[in-house]
């Protein structure tokens, strides 16, 4: 048995069983070793701006469906396009995207070599 079983009765209600066998029902209190939670500061919130992405590979119709898939997020946003590995160095030094998604078996450059070279020129 472990040390607090939990069901859900009708309703949405809950029976805790504690592990000295009383019952403790939702509207009780249970047993705790923790303290209370304080309440969490309240931060004001700021506009998202969206995910920058460059997209890579050598096929052009699934960079397009890629491209179309992403295009229906509010939160994200296809800034440019690699046809290979030393095409995406270029795009990604020239728009500085927050995330590259990257092919890995590409023509002139794979996409691993082409993923440690932006690693290593791009913070």
């Amino acid at each position: 048995m472990s040390p607090m079983q939990t069901e859900v009765l009708n309703a949405g209600s809950v029976l805790m069983i504690a592990p000295d066998a009383s019952t403790v029902s939702s509207n009780e209190s249970a047993p705790r070793n923790r303290p209370a939670r304080r309440p969490r500061p309240t931060r004001e919130l700021r506009p998202m701006q969206a995910i920058r992405i460059l997209v890579v590979d050598d096929h052009p119709i699934l960079r397009q469906g890629l491209e179309a898939l992403l295009a229906g997020e509010p939160d994200m946003e296809v800034i440019g396009q690699a046809s290979d590995g030393r095409q995406a160095i270029r795009e990604a030094g020239r728009l500085h995207p927050d995330v590259v998604l990257m092919d890995i078996s590409m023509p002139h450059m794979n996409g691993i070599d082409a993923t440690r070279e932006i690693s290593a020129t791009l913070p």
